[in-house]
């Protein structure tokens, strides 16, 4: 035995301390990003990095990136848009979109949009919040 291509691992006082081959410490296969050259701890992390550089347009506002000049532009309107040029005229509450405007006053002050859970009987505005919810409500009933 050598002991330099030895690496002692210690580990519980009580057991036995190991000695295995420096090379298979070593000889790990690299997590490095090919194109960048940036190495990651996990395969995940690498996995993770490589999808995002698929996609090139990055926000400058935050860490979502994008496929496409588009998605980048659609993103920042409707995440980052200081203008809000819509309001409601009942709470004067505004809105990027006249859309977003109009729903709101359905959903929060005509209540058109209201759905009602049949397990519960609790109320929800539209039908992704009953939706949402009904996935918990039901899954609370069967425990």
């Amino acid at each position: 035995m050598v002991k330099n291509s030895l690496t002692k691992i210690e580990g519980n006082p009580k057991l036995p301390s190991i000695r295995i081959p420096e090379t298979s410490i070593t000889s790990r296969r690299p997590r490095v990003c090919l194109k960048c050259h940036y190495s990651f701890k996990t395969k995940k992390d690498l996995e993770l990095h490589l999808f995002n550089e698929r996609k090139p347009y990055n926000c400058l506002s935050c860490e979502a990136s994008f496929e496409s000049a588009i998605g980048l532009s659609q993103h920042t309107g409707k995440k980052h848009a200081r203008h809000r040029p819509y309001r409601c005229f009942l709470c004067l509450k505004r809105f990027k979109t006249i859309y977003s405007a109009r729903n709101h006053r359905k959903q929060v002050h005509m209540h058109s949009t209201m759905q009602t859970c049949q397990s519960c009987r609790k109320h929800f505005f539209n039908k992704f919040s009953l939706s949402r919810h009904t996935k918990v409500c039901l899954d609370i009933e069967k425990a």
